[in-house]
């Protein structure tokens, strides 16, 4: 019997633990602003879809939501400023499917590894080979 009572009292203790921080795991993360780093010029196509989703993500998720381009080296340069960033989620890569599934192997040396430095989040269009990744 007393056993049975240690055990209860521990699975009580455990679920309240875990209610504890799963409470603050929920918890909204304290950012200032969220960045959407685009590796092409402003002006095309995933720029524009990217100031789109800022429009309609901005009142829900932070206090601002900004479009940072940073053209150079086919998307690369885009992808190491998202690798260097805090891995917070406050920064999101958007980009072709190409710079994470096709680079790879189509360059010798890559600055980033696609499967240890970022981590997809989801398809943004249905254009062909867009994907968002964040770190």
């Amino acid at each position: 019997m007393p056993e049975t009572i240690m055990t209860n009292r521990r699975c009580v203790l455990f679920s309240l633990a875990l209610l504890a921080s799963t409470r603050q795991a929920l918890a909204e993360p304290a950012m200032d602003a969220m960045r959407f780093v685009v590796g092409y010029p402003a002006g095309g196509t995933l720029d524009l879809i990217a100031r789109k989703l800022a429009e309609k993500l901005a009142p829900h998720h932070a206090r601002q939501v900004l479009v940072d381009n940073k053209p150079g080296a086919a998307g690369r340069l885009a992808v190491d400023e998202v690798r260097r960033a805090t891995p917070d989620g406050s920064v999101v890569l958007l980009t072709p499917a190409s710079v994470v599934t096709m680079y790879p192997h189509v360059y010798r040396q890559l600055a980033y590894d696609p499967f240890a430095d970022l981590v997809p989040v989801s398809p943004v269009c249905t254009s062909p080979l867009n994907q968002m990744n964040c770190t």
